[in-house]
């Protein structure tokens, strides 16, 4: 005769859907919050880009190309105010801008970002 010790028998319990849910919460706040951080690092790539090959593009360039990659990146308009600078001696390049992103999540107060990128090119 078979005798059965456990009563659940492959059940799941609460616990463990419980875990779960705040993982997947944890999860989604995490990507919400860090999006902002992420457009940041790439369009501040692009500023990069854009300073070493400074010397070859006009200031014009730079700027309809950065301005384009804002667009892309869904960033506020003061982040297309971009302030471009050659430097004479040494000769190099300077691209700085700043802007702020307010994240709403539906529990937690409003969380403001400020980001201003600078990047110099140059010796």
């Amino acid at each position: 005769m078979v005798t059965e010790t456990n009563p659940r028998r492959g059940g799941g319990g609460f616990g463990c859907l419980f875990a779960l849910a705040i993982l997947g919460v944890l999860f989604w706040v995490g990507i919400t919050l860090g999006r902002p951080w992420f457009r940041y690092q790439q369009f501040r790539d692009e500023m990069q880009t854009a300073a070493r090959f400074g010397s070859t593009l006009s200031d014009s360039a730079i700027l309809v190309r950065l301005r384009a990659v804002a667009d892309t990146l869904e960033l506020p308009p003061s982040a297309r105010k971009i302030v471009i600078r050659r430097l004479e001696q040494p000769t190099g390049t300077t691209i700085s801008t700043s802007w702020e992103v307010t994240v709403k999540l539906p529990v937690l107060e409003p969380k403001t970002f400020k980001f201003a990128p600078k990047v110099v090119e140059g010796p």
